[in-house]
């Protein structure tokens, strides 16, 4: 159905300002009609002012249910913005589903991780964001310093991965950790991008900034047990060790509390 392009409520206030301004072609042209128009509009004043909506009536509508959760979609497309600042950082789904958890600790509370994902393909759709595959993968060497603050807040970050592996932040206990095995010697590189990232639609190149191999550094996340026994500890550790000619810096994550260790 075709829009309507003049609502009553925007005549009448087309026509209070004609009284005070007077009919003219500048006021005419604000409105995007004519000068005769706005003179019809003005002689027909009464018509126009009867037949306004009530205050029942809804107007400027939309289809589909409600947004649940305002407050967190704006903060989680301002952390999509940031990320995505110069293309500089990859964002996925899994980004996504951690942050909305942090944003919102119900968020995951009644939802199942399809149910989830499907939230975030929605809301994706209502910010005009996509999947798109990378195209291009800078390089920058980072400073010493640089690198170790990457190092630190990876350690801290690493809490809400071990949470979002049994899905919630909200359950406590050791059974939240239930996805950690023991992998002993196993690495993990943490600027080994993904393929795809989620950035604005629309966007020409897909960039990201992918770190040389000499700014990389390790992590092991593993659940602590006897090599013989193979009994398991209760304390869960995250070990971090970033390496860059002499400087090595060690953050230990023990039972989702990040605690960095010390340089040498």
């Amino acid at each position: 159905m075709r829009a309507v392009p003049h609502q009553n409520e925007r005549k009448l206030e087309a026509i209070e300002r004609a009284k005070g301004e007077g009919v003219s072609k500048d006021l005419a042209k604000q409105y995007n009609v004519n000068r005769v128009t706005l003179y019809r509009w003005v002689k027909n004043e009464s018509a126009i002012r009867s037949a306004k909506p009530s205050k029942t009536y809804a107007k400027n509508t939309k289809r589909g249910p409600p947004v649940t959760f305002q407050a967190m979609e704006k903060q989680l497309f301002e952390w999509v913005k940031v990320m995505r600042r110069n293309k500089s950082k990859c964002v996925t789904t899994e980004c996504l589903m951690i942050m909305a958890a942090r944003f919102e600790p119900r968020f995951l509370k009644d939802r199942s991780p399809a149910a989830a994902t499907e939230y975030l393909r929605r809301f994706r759709r209502r910010h005009k964001l996509s999947i798109r595959r990378i195209t291009h993968r800078g390089t920058k060497q980072r400073s010493d310093l640089e690198l170790c603050v990457v190092a630190a807040s990876f350690g801290h970050s690493m809490r809400y991965a071990f949470e979002h592996d049994s899905a919630v932040s909200f359950v406590a206990g050791d059974e939240k950790y239930g996805q950690v095995f023991n992998m002993d010697q196993t690495s993990i590189y943490i600027d080994m991008n993904p393929t795809t990232t989620i950035t604005f639609r629309g966007d020409r190149n897909v960039d990201v900034l992918q770190g040389m191999s000499e700014n990389s550094f390790r992590a092991s996340a593993a659940q602590l047990r006897k090599s013989y026994t193979r009994t398991r500890y209760t304390a869960k550790r995250c070990f971090l060790r970033c390496r860059r000619k002499d400087t090595v810096t060690n953050a230990s994550c023990i039972s989702g509390s990040t605690r960095c260790g010390d340089r040498r």
